[in-house]
């Protein structure tokens, strides 16, 4: 193909996405598998990192392993090894 061509066909390219562009308060994403219902009630692990983009946690793991506050005001665990807290809403 010459170069000609395919400068031609990538133009032709760039003008078809131009034309799809999403709207101003419309936030396109793609993902290269399907990650199923977004619904946080009927979620499977693998589907956590699609929910994280959609969805703020009452918590969130910092880097260190620590557990910090994100949409909740503060957190008071009820146990070390227990899965409970209560959580203070902002």
């Amino acid at each position: 193909m010459s170069r000609l061509r395919r400068t031609l066909f990538a133009l032709l390219a760039c003008a078809s996405f131009l034309a799809h562009a999403a709207a101003p308060d419309e936030i396109t994403t793609a993902w290269p598998v399907n990650v199923g219902p977004l619904n946080p009630h009927l979620y499977t692990p693998n589907q956590m990192f699609a929910q994280s983009m959609v969805y703020e946690p009452l918590v969130k793991y910092q880097a260190d392993g620590s557990v910090k506050p994100w949409l909740a005001k503060k957190l008071d665990p009820l146990g070390r090894w227990q899965n409970l807290g209560v959580y203070a809403a902002r």
